[in-house]
């Protein structure tokens, strides 16, 4: 097969660019060396996990992550067996779908296989510092991108849009990259595709040749284009495996570029400079991609060297047996399905330059200063450095230690996560004030946590800058002279929004993210019930008003500074008269600002507007007692939340826990259902429609009863022995 050397330099060239920079998952690490320094630790129970977990006790120690699935067919099995399942198969059915005449084709066999027994990935040493490169060639990314969307909107501001000015600025994008000292060229040369690994367990001896074959026939493809092709055959021996497949040579790929078509390069890259840097990296570099069978297992490698292929057959120098997975070791007598790892050290390598907006910004403010068709813009490049800063600050606030979870099955499944992210967004230290709440009667859904004061105020100052940056930038925009139909669009709209909402939006913010932040606590609860009842909206039966239940929905926090609440309150009121009045002058509908009732009774103040429709039980309201401000639907649930914390009790908690509860949602429904049944004659306008629901009726109470075997999700973050933890079940009747 004869191929071009333009065709074949870039063919390779994107192969070994997207290998580089291959997203490598959050769970990779880096330790360069911890396959060497690591202690042979006591076997503690690891020969017996290496039965549990598969192919993890074959990975030696410097594996850097790892994911893993074991027995997803039979989690499948066991799903289709379930209320809900067994409803998936007869609705299929009922559309002529027959899954198990599916399932006979041999494609599935094939799936099933593959998938069904055990499948892996890991990452082996380097995987962080590669990460690492990818984090900057993304921030590079980000920066050079929104730089050039600021230079096309200048240069779209202009009387005359020149075609080759704009394809020029979108080429800078691409030649601002890859001449990024942090990024681009730079990265690239430094950059090696780490060791991947990805395997299935095949019990059958048949069907693993068979899918082992069939990779290597494809892999062998590769070598099958000629000798001009940068292309050479592997088949070696590494740690008991023999290894098949093909390396993609760095040095042929480089030689593919002759005199034409470097100079052809040489528009894209930025100079001829740049074109030789490029194919030098390249020439240093190579990629290599094999299969090979151990035991049971078909494996797939695709890495920078054939080092980084590694196996070991002792469990006790393989990846079980390393430090921070030694919390695996407290669930050896579970069912474990799925198992992850991740290095903390090179977590904080990759998260020591991480960011959120900090590259977009500074990419903005770039391209401003490059620039004078927005006029004088320095006051949003002030602000849009500030943000980057803050940006910053959060992200300093993050700190990681080695990452394991394990995911098994009991009451359902379960999923237990040790170490990880420090929470900086939490405080883990001061246990709940409102646990008591959990224990609530026909709870649809209860959240409790308690925030760290510090990473939310920066949080808050981030947006706040952010806003005020996008605020400025869109006034400036909207004070420049155009004829363009479009911008002309835009700038009454804005000048319109400046009228109407502006400032008084703002000063609502301000209200919320200050005042009433500052006279709350750090807690917070969301409580949401089923025990709600109807406000008394016309023309709605009488039986639905009497007797139909709704979700009630409350929030309680701590009062810390009853007149900075009064303020934020203040504040607001104001605000949206403003802008209720702002409404009418521009023609809109006259909607005076209503006039809040306040009333005192059990030690609760509560305020609210005069709805015609509401009743005590479902009713808009804020209100406050000595210690506690809420928000809720339901001037009766706030009572109730009051009684329920004067009472006390409540498990001891700390961090962030919430609960979902299936079992109310499908009880609420069915009671729906009942009421519809027994009031029929009144609910329904005809004969025709009562008739319909009631052919319906056993189809959705199937759908009830297969849901109800889901009785709730929890998950529970917080902190022991000073390591993060989180917990989450989804339970089963």
């Amino acid at each position: 097969m004869k191929i071009t050397p333009l065709f074949q330099l870039v063919a390779v060239s994107a192969t070994l660019i997207s290998s580089v920079c291959a997203d490598a998952p959050s769970i990779i690490a880096q330790s360069p060396h911890s396959f060497v320094q690591a202690e042979k630790a006591p076997d503690s129970g690891v020969s017996h996990l290496a039965e549990k977990v598969g192919f993890a006790a074959k990975l030696p120690k410097n594996t850097e992550g790892y994911f893993s699935v074991i027995g997803g067919y039979d989690m499948y099995e066991r799903f289709l067996k379930t209320e809900v399942g067994k409803l998936i198969l007869e609705t299929m059915a009922e559309q002529g779908l027959d899954l198990e005449e599916v399932e006979d084709e041999p494609e599935a066999d094939l799936f099933k296989a593959s998938v069904g027994e055990e499948i892996f990935v890991s990452f082996g040493d380097t995987s962080g510092i590669q990460g690492v490169n990818l984090n900057a060639l993304n921030r590079s990314a980000n920066f050079h991108q929104m730089k050039m969307m600021v230079q096309m909107a200048a240069a779209a501001m202009s009387d005359e849009v020149d075609t080759s000015e704009m394809e020029g600025v979108a080429m800078s994008m691409f030649t601002g990259i890859l001449g990024d000292p942090k990024a681009g060229l730079e990265i690239f040369e430094k950059s090696e595709m780490p060791p991947l690994l990805v395997g299935l367990k095949v019990s059958d001896l048949d069907m693993r040749e068979q899918i082992h074959a069939t990779v290597a026939g494809l892999l062998s493809q590769a070598l099958e284009m000629g000798e001009e092709a940068p292309f050479t055959e592997i088949n070696v021996q590494r740690d008991g495996v023999t290894l098949t497949g093909f390396s993609v040579d760095g040095k042929k790929a480089a030689a593919l570029a002759d005199e034409d078509t470097r100079q052809e390069m040489s528009g894209f890259f930025g100079g001829r400079a740049e074109v030789d840097r490029f194919l030098n990296a390249v020439a240093q570099k190579n990629l290599h991609i094999a299969t090979g069978l151990k035991g049971d297992y078909v494996l797939f490698y695709l890495g920078g060297t054939m080092d980084g292929f590694k196996l070991v057959e002792d469990p006790q120098d393989s990846l079980l047996a390393k430090e921070g997975m030694g919390f695996l070791k407290n669930y050896a007598d579970k069912d474990i399905r799925v198992l992850m790892f991740g290095e903390g050290e090179a977590f904080n390598q990759m998260m020591e330059d991480s960011e959120a907006v900090s590259s977009i910004a500074l990419g903005i403010k770039e391209g401003l200063s490059e620039t004078d068709a927005f006029g004088d813009t320095r006051d949003i490049q002030t602000l849009l450095s500030h943000v980057a800063r803050l940006d910053g600050k959060l992200f300093d606030m993050i700190d990681y230690s080695d990452s394991g979870m394990v995911g098994f099955l009991e009451n359902g499944f379960k999923i237990e996560s040790h170490g990880g992210s420090n929470l900086p967004s939490i405080d883990t230290k001061n246990p709940h004030a409102f646990s008591a709440l959990g224990g609530m009667e026909d709870l649809l859904f209860y959240s409790n946590s308690r925030s760290n004061p510090e990473f939310t105020g920066k949080l808050y100052e981030l947006i706040d800058s952010f806003g005020e940056a996008i605020y400025l930038m869109g006034r400036r925009v909207s004070e420049l002279e155009t004829e363009d139909f479009d911008f002309e669009q835009f700038r009454e709209g804005f000048h319109m929004f400046e009228q109407v909402a502006g400032k008084d939006l703002a000063e609502i913010w301000t209200a919320i993210t200050v005042d009433w932040a500052q006279g709350t606590g750090d807690e917070g609860a969301i409580i949401i019930d089923t025990k709600g009842t109807m406000p008394k909206i016309p023309e709605i039966p009488g039986v639905v008003i009497e007797q139909g239940r709704i979700p009630r929905i409350s929030y309680v926090t701590p009062v810390t500074n009853p007149e900075k609440l009064t303020q934020s309150w203040g504040k607001i009121e104001k605000s949206v008269t403003n802008i209720l009045k702002a409404l009418e002058e521009q023609g809109g509908p006259a909607i005076p600002m209503q006039e809040l009732i306040e009333n005192e009774k059990g030690g609760i103040r509560s305020f609210f507007y005069p709805i015609p429709t509401t009743t005590n039980n479902a009713r808009p309201i804020v209100a406050m007692t000595e210690k506690n401000f809420y928000l809720s639907t339901s001037q009766t649930a706030v009572a109730e939340i009051k009684a329920t914390l004067e009472k006390g009790g409540g498990p001891i908690r700390h961090g962030s826990y919430s609960r979902v509860n299936f079992s109310a949602a499908s009880d609420l429904a069915q009671y729906w259902v009942d009421l519809a049944k027994k009031n029929a004659d009144e609910l329904f306008e005809n004969d025709f429609q009562k008739d319909d629901f009631m052919e319906n009726v056993p189809m959705i109470e199937k759908y009830i009863a297969a849901f109800a075997q889901f009785k709730d999700f929890t998950t529970h973050v917080r902190k022991e022995e000073g390591k993060s933890r989180m917990s989450i079940h989804f339970n089963l009747n």
